[in-house]
């Protein structure tokens, strides 16, 4: 036999056999979810469990993704079936169910409501829960002799494409570096970035910004997609675009003069690496950093919704909508999308047993080493009782009627 032809045939056979480990994966009970950027090396470092399949696509696709039930309909970002063999990464078809999703992006009205019109009585009711709190974290790339401790004035200004140049904030904030700013933003539809903006619409309101070409005359607003806080959805030219998470951090170490906004898990793991943070002030103007205690400082005390609140999945999300008094300003909470009922029982039990591993203290080191915060007891408490064990309000997860449930 032709030697060449031997060696077609063989990497046809590797070929097929490859693609037939990845359908087996396929095939089996796999728990399929993706979204929120900021949670995922947290969410694929141990705090999913091990048959659970997460794609990061940033919060408005995973959003969208789960809402329509179709891992390809992701604004172009697709789920990977990140349990197929390292050689064979497909992506899941379009029949495959989305299980779950991770969003920093709450849910609006609106897509609740479209929810609820379209698929509740068939699929069951939806569910979002906080998994982590979690802080935003301002990385930098501009090197100096001393600490960036950035103002909420200054803040307002960068980001509104106002400040230019280092030299245009004090020099008590940004110590002798000088040089052009090159603000970076999220290009996708982000959970980070309506984090980020809602704390500049708090940070902001009071502070007079200058010439900008923001929208909401001259203010910023709470949005996922930044470029729309901007008159004809266009970013000042000095601003830098970047796709996800890990595209942050990217290009702000590959930038001069770079600041961005970014999850606290890239920042710890790139601290290394000499990528540096800013201190941010609050609102008794005192810059902090994003350590621990000062975000739990930010965070204060969080209530679950009680009685017929707990039936609306909007009201289990706190938000912030003053900015803190106390502590890094610059937080809030990471969230799971699941259902009450799913076809695949297989796949309700897993996606029970991992909501009730979130109300344990088990993950809880895994999330502190990542730089996240686990939800209060309380909280969790609070989970366990509503969607877990069915203590409260009949709402736990499987207690379905014959027929409803996720396909």
């Amino acid at each position: 036999m032709n030697k060449s032809f031997q060696l077609k045939m063989v990497s046809a056979a590797l070929a097929l056999g490859m693609m037939a480990a990845a359908s087996a994966v396929t095939a089996q009970s796999v728990v399929v979810g993706g979204g929120a950027t900021l949670p995922e090396l947290l969410y694929k470092d141990g705090l999913l469990p091990s048959d659970f399949s997460y794609t990061g696509t940033g919060s408005g696709a995973g959003k969208k993704a789960f809402l329509d039930n179709n891992p390809q309909a992701t604004e172009g970002r697709y789920f990977k079936n990140e349990l197929a063999p390292e050689d064979v990464k497909p992506d899941w078809p379009a029949s495959q169910s989305v299980h779950f999703a991770g969003s920093d992006s709450v849910l609006s009205q609106t897509e609740l409501g479209a929810y609820v019109m379209s698929n509740q009585s068939s699929w069951g009711r939806l569910i979002q829960i906080p998994a982590v709190a979690t802080s935003v974290t301002i990385p930098f790339n501009m090197p100096g002799t001393g600490n960036v401790k950035l103002s909420r004035d200054s803040m307002c200004k960068i980001f509104a494409g106002v400040a230019l140049n280092w030299e245009d904030l004090p020099e008590t904030e940004r110590d002798d570096r000088t040089g052009a700013l090159k603000p970076v933003y999220r290009l996708d539809s982000s959970g980070t970035t309506e984090l980020f903006t809602r704390y500049l619409t708090n940070a902001c309101a009071d502070i007079t910004i200058g010439s900008s070409t923001l929208k909401n005359n001259g203010k910023f607003s709470t949005v996922s997609d930044f470029k729309m806080l901007f008159v004809n959805n266009t970013v000042p030219a000095t601003f830098v675009g970047a796709d996800g998470s890990g595209g942050v951090v990217t290009q702000v170490t590959s930038t001069d003069g770079s600041i961005g906004y970014v999850s606290p898990d890239y920042t710890q793991a790139d601290l290394n690496n000499g990528l540096k943070v800013a201190a941010v002030a609050n609102a008794s103007n005192i810059a902090e950093m994003p350590v621990t205690q000062k975000v739990i400082d930010a965070l204060g005390t969080a209530s679950a919704p009680e009685g017929s609140a707990s039936f609306n999945p909007l009201a289990w999300v706190p938000t912030f909508d003053v900015l803190p008094t106390a502590g890094y300003p610059i937080v809030g909470y990471t969230n799971l999308l699941i259902n009450q009922c799913y076809e695949d029982k297989t796949v309700e039990a897993k996606v029970k047993g991992f909501v009730t591993e979130l109300t344990g203290t088990g993950k809880d080191v895994i999330i502190e080493n990542h730089a996240f915060i686990p939800m209060p007891q309380d909280f969790k408490d609070a989970i366990l009782a509503t969607f877990v064990t069915g203590d409260s309000n009949n709402l736990d997860i499987g207690n379905c009627a014959p027929g409803v449930g996720r396909p």
